[in-house]
């Protein structure tokens, strides 16, 4: 997609690292405790803080945003006890007499990020897109992407300057001349950009995406990708257009879509084959999987995918995607030819077929799928709407999540409503999945030395039931109105579906008042971040930019509890 939409950058807003307030517990074995991060009246001299943008957190439990504050200016503070970092009206970093004017919605990562047996800790980083003005801005050079990867901040990349080109020493020859997406992990700032026309540049081969990297502590930039190019995916192919960092319409805000140095594209080729890639920091590119691939399982032998949706992954690379098959080659007809996959070209696994039996349903059958999400541990959760069994237009969809191999129905419309009597069902606009890891220090039993799923390296994590956040509408019958009809549950350590937020309904206890929730954000995008994980972590964690019926705003966290001592596995 080659737009963008710089109105939303608008107003007087900033970033903001902001040290949590005292928890204020919900209770009950498996309910998460409820704190207040930041408020409307909460105050940093001289400052005072009004409203809030999507929140993003670590998993150092760092907390990020931008707020709207009274007095004029943009705000970006960090730490504990606060330290303020960047505002509006301060001078840009590595672009001489300029000041910054607006902020994008910050990303944020880990540089140690929590993997499979792995730890926490390491460096926060953070990157946004920055609007400035001053001596010698206009409008084709006032935005850059910037980012603290160096230690200090610095632009990544600025509109209108040079762009990189894919070898050291060679240049494109061309300008940028709009940031479309960016998205951080560990050292490496990635993201996508128009290039200005002229030069060789036209439409054909105007979209590219770069990463910047570190080596060394020496910056590294690499233009990885660009429409128009050839690759060698079974031989030579030209790039007629490409996706990555960009979100599907279930996982909004579902990460990785960046990881390791490593990000995942979608390619469509002139000749209108399709293929997933592998691209590195480093310019390396490995083909995962392509049209045209055959006997695929679950069919007969000779069946062949024909087109991809919008992939999600595991920080192995293990991608998890919906396809679509060629009728007439195998098995495949018109009524099977759409199905969920997950693998490389030679590990392929078939999740679920369309016309198959609907797990969790009798007599049902799958017939429509939407794009799945993945969490790191390869746990996939997809969409489809069902016929058969009963089911209705008001019954006919619902949400399945596949661990090791095996689907079970997580969430059906017509199905009450967890923890909200006498409501059902009616939609599942988003959702997100992730692992869930408990410190192993907090539970070592006696005689036990290491987890039995890790190593002893002293930070090592018990694996419980993956963390599913699911945004869901109620039917608006019985009590619900267009202003009570949306929640967020998320399943805690044991896989039990909690009741985290309710628009109309839910009170929290926020700087001594009792608030009403209005509306609330948790797993919506990051404006020009859409694939970046932002709103939850690995450690039960979960951020949300909450309005009240008052008019006053807030950022909750949420922490899902561990599990009890002797609980876990």
């Amino acid at each position: 997609m080659k737009t963008t939409c710089l109105s939303l950058l608008a107003g007087a807003m900033a970033l903001a690292l902001a040290a949590p307030s005292s928890a204020v517990a919900q209770g009950g074995l498996g309910n998460p405790t409820v704190t207040p991060i930041a408020w409307t009246g909460q105050k940093l001299h001289p400052f005072t803080f009004v409203k809030f943008s999507n929140p993003s957190i670590t998993n150092n439990g760092l907390v990020v945003f931008r707020v709207m504050v009274e007095r004029k200016g943009q705000q970006v503070v960090k730490g504990l006890p606060l330290e303020r970092i960047l505002r509006r009206g301060m001078a840009v970093p590595g672009i001489p007499n300029t000041v910054f004017l607006l902020f994008s919605d910050p990303v944020v990562t880990d540089e140690n990020d929590v993997t499979h047996h792995g730890m926490s800790g390491g460096t926060d980083r953070i990157a946004f897109i920055g609007v400035f003005g001053g001596t010698g801005v206009n409008s084709s050079n006032n935005m850059a992407i910037f980012s603290d990867r160096t230690g200090t901040w610095a632009p990544v990349a600025r509109k209108g300057g040079a762009a990189w080109g894919g070898t050291p020493g060679q240049n494109l020859g061309a300008n940028w001349g709009r940031f479309l997406s960016v998205a951080a992990d560990g050292n490496v700032v990635a993201f996508t950009a128009l290039l200005a026309p002229g030069a060789g540049v036209d439409a054909s081969n105007d979209l590219g995406f770069w990463m910047s990297d570190i080596v060394g502590g020496i910056p590294s930039n690499r233009l990885v990708f660009r429409e128009g190019s050839t690759v060698n995916v079974n031989g030579p192919r030209v790039v007629k257009n490409f996706q990555v960092l960009r979100a599907n319409s279930l996982g909004r805000g579902q990460g990785f879509g960046l990881t390791q140095a490593r990000a995942l594209l979608r390619v469509t080729f002139v000749d209108r084959t399709q293929a997933l890639l592998w691209v590195s920091a480093d310019g390396t590119i490995t083909t995962l999987t392509q049209t045209g691939i055959t006997d695929v399982p679950g069919y007969q032998a000779g069946s062949k995918m024909k087109t991809f949706g919008v992939p999600s992954f595991s920080r192995t690379g293990y991608p998890a995607f919906r396809s679509g098959l060629f009728n007439g080659t195998g098995s495949v007809n018109s009524a099977n030819n759409e199905a969920i996959v997950s693998g490389h070209a030679d590990t392929l696994q078939t999740l679920a077929i369309r016309s198959a039996s609907a797990p969790g349903v009798a007599g049902a059958v799958f017939k429509k799928f939407g794009d799945p999400v993945m969490n790191e541990w390869g746990d996939v959760l997809f969409a489809s709407r069902i016929v058969g069994g009963g089911a209705t237009r008001l019954t006919d969809s619902g949400l399945w999540l596949n661990t090791w191999g095996t689907s079970q129905l997580f969430f059906r419309e017509g199905d009450a409503a967890p923890s909200i009597a006498g409501t059902t069902m009616r939609g599942f606009p988003s959702a997100a999945i992730t692992v869930y890891y408990v410190p192993f220090e907090y539970y070592q039993e006696p005689g036990m030395t290491q987890p039995l799923n890790g190593t002893d390296n002293g930070m090592m994590f018990y694996e419980g039931s993956p963390m599913v956040i699911v945004e869901g509408l109620l039917n608006r019958v019985g009590g619900v109105t267009t202003r009570n009809d949306n929640a967020v549950w998320a399943t805690n350590w044991y896989g039990e579906k909690v009741l985290l937020i309710r628009e109309g309904v839910t009170q929290f206890t926020v700087a001594g008042r009792v608030r009403t929730v209005k509306s609330f954000k948790v797993i919506n995008p990051v404006l020009l971040s859409p694939t970046q994980k932002h709103s939850y972590n690995n450690l039960g964690e979960i951020v949300a930019a909450v309005s009240f019926t008052d008019r006053t705003h807030a950022v909750i966290k949420f922490k899902m509890p561990a599990p009890e001592y002797g609980h876990v596995r």
